[in-house]
């Protein structure tokens, strides 16, 4: 019995025995207003084009340099992504809208069946407003204020505005309300208001921690033809 429960403590140190926490409504409507809008500032509305250097620190102890190109359209919740070698050559290339997800290209070990939907689930929480309309907004129970967007799979993304000295941050959970992902945002650079500095981080035995550093960025004509090899 003793050792099983440290099992559980070490499993809850490494992915997390947390649950969602409470949101508590705002009472005044003219503060959940201006939540809203706080929230709707994190991520651009418009067409854009990134690249970003990236520094992954992976399972096992790897450690790895990528260059990432994101093409991204709010509007119609469609974006590509493309993972190069720091030489500049292609690794990954696949494009996820509403209609699914296609890969146009992956090299081993990149080409796992999991690999493609987890990479791209992970873009879209960090570059795409998050889906839902109507997010429920107030404050945690530390204090922060959030916008909740419910999600259609039953998990839920927290968008959490910049406070004090506390970054913005985006918080995903699963169905079951186990956090599942963490995106730390630096201050906007920009036109676009793209953070220039990203963190993301998945807990669990097999976590990882990804640091996008923006290089460059523009708005764009989202053209289909942009979206296909």
């Amino acid at each position: 019995m003793r050792a099983a429960a440290s099992v559980l403590a070490i499993a809850c140190l490494t992915v997390g025995c947390a649950g969602l926490p409470e949101l508590v409504p705002n009472a005044e409507p003219a503060d959940s207003a201006g939540l809203m809008a706080r929230c709707r500032g994190i991520q651009p509305h418009r067409a854009f084009r990134a690249v970003h250097a990236i520094d992954a620190a992976l399972p096992m102890d790897q450690v790895s340099s990528l260059i990432g190109a994101s093409l991204v359209d709010p509007e119609q919740r469609r974006y590509r992504a493309v993972l190069m070698s720091v030489e500049g050559l292609t690794l990954f290339d696949a494009t996820a809208s509403p209609a699914g997800l296609v890969v146009h290209r992956a090299v081993p070990p990149l080409d796992d069946p999991d690999f493609g939907p987890g990479l791209m689930a992970d873009v879209a929480l960090a570059l795409l407003p998050p889906a839902g309309e109507r997010p429920l907004v107030g404050a945690l129970p530390d204090g922060r204020s959030a916008c909740r967007y419910p999600q259609a799979d039953g998990g839920v993304v927290d968008l959490l505005p910049a406070a004090h000295d506390a970054p913005t941050r985006i918080d995903r959970y699963d169905q079951d309300h186990h956090p599942i992902r963490r995106v730390v945002l630096g201050p906007a650079t920009g036109p676009l208001g793209l953070a220039g500095r990203i963190v993301l981080s998945a807990p669990g035995l097999a976590g990882y921690r990804l640091e996008l550093t923006l290089l460059e960025a523009e708005a764009v004509t989202p053209t289909d033809e942009l979206f296909t090899p």
